[in-house]
């Protein structure tokens, strides 16, 4: 099936006990050492806290100023006229001027609210799934430099090792995980 070992400089059991570590490394300390490295770096806490805040970030900033409805009341109106203006108000009150259509326009602006914050809070519960998926797809992806560090009792460090924090980055902006979001 091999061939003839006797040939070779070193001997059919010290080849097979070699082809067996690594297997056992590829496909059970890599994945072990890479999981508990990415545990101890703190990447899924770190992740959440960092997507939730991209999220609220990205949901604040996308209010236009067109979806603001103007007031139109006294003091929006004759205040800026200055003191006098602001007078009159005080002495008639704050009345509030109703334009047609208004009720229909903040019922409208009342549901896209409702809307946003709908899939603002669906996006905020897949962000613990995103960030899983982000380790998931770095262990799966970079299973022979973890097989590496791991076989060589982490002697031997390899770029993606070292670099985690930006392997992991990739990998959550990947298309795998990005569609989880």
């Amino acid at each position: 099936m091999f061939g003839d070992t006797n040939s070779l400089p070193i001997g059919g059991s010290v080849l097979l006990a070699a082809a067996a570590y690594a297997v056992i490394s590829a496909f059970v300390t890599g994945p072990l050492v890479a999981e508990r490295t990415i545990e101890r770096g703190g990447w899924e806490s770190s992740c959440r806290a960092n997507l939730k805040d991209l999220l609220l970030a990205e949901e604040s900033a996308s209010v236009s100023e067109s979806e603001v409805l103007p007031r139109f009341d006294c003091n929006s109106l004759l205040g800026l006229f200055g003191a006098e203006g602001r007078q009159v108000c005080r002495r008639h009150g704050n009345f509030e001027f109703r334009l047609p259509g208004m009720e229909q326009l903040e019922a409208r602006q009342r549901q896209m609210r409702e809307m946003r914050k709908r899939r603002l809070d669906a996006a905020i519960s897949n962000v613990a799934s995103r960030c899983a998926c982000a380790a998931a797809v770095t262990m799966e992806t970079r299973r022979i430099p973890f097989a590496i560090y791991a076989g060589s009792a982490r002697l031997i460090t390899p770029a993606p090792v070292k670099n985690l924090s930006n392997e992991l980055q990739v990998s959550l902006g990947s298309p795998l995980c990005a569609a989880k979001g």
